[in-house]
């Protein structure tokens, strides 16, 4: 092969090892940006999770312990939490759901001093049966609104068995509550738990202050 040979292959390679190169330097920083982007992604993710707003949730609503029971979304994508709380009263704890919702706005105006009934047998002092229900939350037809439904009994009532329901509605900017005792209006929401795949929170044995 003559010098003109030799130099031209010589090129060749180095044009070839040139552009392997640059590949690899291409992948390379397509990996890396992937990567960044998937542990933003997570810490994001992280940082909205009901863990990171245990303290926040404690503090605002003065509770001493505080669990998730299930969570819902609102047409803005805000989250709220609904929560099992409990507070130490002077002679026992009293445990109730919550509500905290991440638009602060919505919560301090309408959830910041509500509590309600957790799902179950409420007993008094006598292990006496006084109240009953089950609790169902999910997503309302038409409305796209969160909601949470309560199907409750009240015993030991001068009218005997009460039955009724109680919902809460959570919209994008307020939050509204409706006690309903009309049989077929009970018998609608039944169906929509059914219909729409409701989840329900599971109840508990408790007993009322003494």
């Amino acid at each position: 092969m003559d010098i003109v040979g030799r130099r031209m292959n010589i090129e060749l390679n180095l044009l070839l090892m040139n552009r392997n190169i640059f590949l690899c330097l291409v992948l390379f920083i397509i990996s890396f940006g992937c990567s960044g982007n998937t542990d933003g992604s997570k810490s994001t993710k992280q940082e909205n999770t009901f863990e990171s707003y245990i303290p926040l949730i404690k503090s605002k609503l003065n509770l001493s312990e505080v669990s998730l029971l299930g969570e819902l979304r609102t047409v803005n994508n805000d989250t709220i939490f609904i929560l099992r709380g409990e507070t130490e009263q002077d002679y026992y704890s009293e445990i109730k759901i919550y509500l905290f919702c991440t638009d602060s706005s919505v919560f301090q105006k309408y959830l910041a001093n509500e509590k309600f009934d957790m799902p179950g047998n409420l007993y008094d002092y006598e292990e006496k049966l006084i109240y009953t229900s089950e609790v169902f939350y999910g997503e309302l037809p038409i409305s796209k609104e969160p909601a949470v439904i309560w199907f409750q009994k009240e015993y030991a009532t001068e009218k005997g068995i009460i039955e009724s329901i109680f919902v809460i509605k959570i919209s994008d900017e307020k939050v509204t509550y409706k006690t309903i005792t009309r049989e077929d209006s009970i018998g609608y929401y039944m169906n929509i738990i059914d219909d729409y795949k409701f989840n329900e929170i599971r109840g508990e044995d408790l007993y009322s202050d003494p």
